[in-house]
């Protein structure tokens, strides 16, 4: 009986110890290496036209520089600094002109075309891996260029490799530089949880069976948890700050600017209108006038009071708003 405990004892340790060993890896990479990066190439042969001029002093007809060109005609003052460098260039460019009968008493140089050869040349077209960042479990809110959720946010990146054959076999990055990786795969997702209001930097990059990898992205994400009334149901806002961001396009001054718009998206006041009829005011043009004034676009130093409203002043400050409406639809 003693022996038999013993063999189910050892069989347990055994199978304990297999399984660890086969479990996959989910802590992240203590100090990830930094990517390579692309490197890749591809050579297609061109053949094309090379024509060779020689620039020649006037006198001597001595050999002064060569310039090679890929068009007809005269090469250009910026392919003769190329080839011939600033000296040689600046000589050429300010001699004065050479009338053809006078050409024994003229000096510096003039070019004289000698040859036009066909070549080959390599064209190199790189097509690196690329690396796109989205969201799960969330949806758009177009009307504010913002995205809610009603469960915690699930980040995606995913791996893009342009070539065929190849593949991305692994995603790696850092959030609020805390390294994480997914091996074997071309999708990486986990949960982010709630940030501050100036968000977080995420770093992100994918591996190609291409033996390179993409370039490091970047994109500065914010999260933050919102009460919209009811209580029992708490929505996450997530914004997304990144020229990989593929999900609902943010508003064009957050991303010139790479300033996360307000919690829940832009008021209403900032927000572009789509006809022209949204662009009616209920406001009444006193209160134009009255910042017309207070702006210093308006005199009413004539006016009793300094411009406050009395019967004196309306006709100017209808007059003016009215010149003024003018301005602004020629401008428009």
């Amino acid at each position: 009986m003693q022996i038999r405990r013993w063999k189910i004892g050892l069989i347990s340790i055994l199978i304990a110890i297999s399984n660890m060993a086969l479990a996959p890896k989910l802590a992240p990479d203590p100090e990830p290496n930094p990517p390579p990066g692309p490197d890749r190439f591809s050579i297609i042969a061109v053949d094309y036209t090379a024509y060779e001029w020689n620039l020649l002093t006037w006198k001597k007809k001595e050999l002064a520089c060569t310039v090679i060109v890929d068009h007809e005609g005269m090469p250009l003052p910026e392919e003769v600094f190329s080839d011939c460098g600033q000296a040689i260039y600046k000589t050429w460019i300010t001699q004065p002109p050479c009338p053809i009968r006078e050409y024994k008493t003229c000096v510096d140089t003039t070019p004289c075309r000698s040859a036009a050869n066909k070549r080959k040349g390599n064209i190199h077209a790189a097509c690196p891996a690329s690396a796109w960042i989205s969201l799960e479990d969330c949806e758009p809110v177009l009307s504010t260029s913002t995205n809610i959720c009603e469960t915690k946010p699930t980040l995606v990146i995913t791996g893009q490799e342009p070539l065929p054959n190849e593949s991305i076999n692994r995603i790696e990055g850092t959030y609020d530089d805390q390294p994480f990786f997914c091996e074997d795969t071309d999708v990486c997702k986990f949960r982010i949880p709630e940030t501050g209001e100036d968000g977080i930097t995420v770093e992100f990059w994918s591996y190609s069976s291409y033996g390179d990898s993409s370039p490091v992205f970047k994109a500065q994400v914010r999260v933050q948890q919102v009460d919209e009334g009811d209580p029992d149901q708490l929505y996450w806002y997530v914004d997304v700050l990144s020229p990989q961001w593929q999900g609902n396009p943010v508003a064009t001054c957050s991303d010139s600017w790479g300033v996360f718009p307000p919690v829940g998206g832009a008021p209403e006041w900032l927000s572009t209108p789509t006809q022209s009829e949204e662009l009616t005011s209920d406001i009444p043009y006193t209160y134009l006038a009255a910042n017309l004034i207070l702006q210093g676009a308006v005199d009413a130093s004539t006016c009793p009071d300094g411009g406050l409203p009395g019967e004196c002043c309306q006709s100017m400050r209808s007059g003016e708003i009215t010149r003024c409406r003018q301005r602004m639809a020629k401008s428009i």
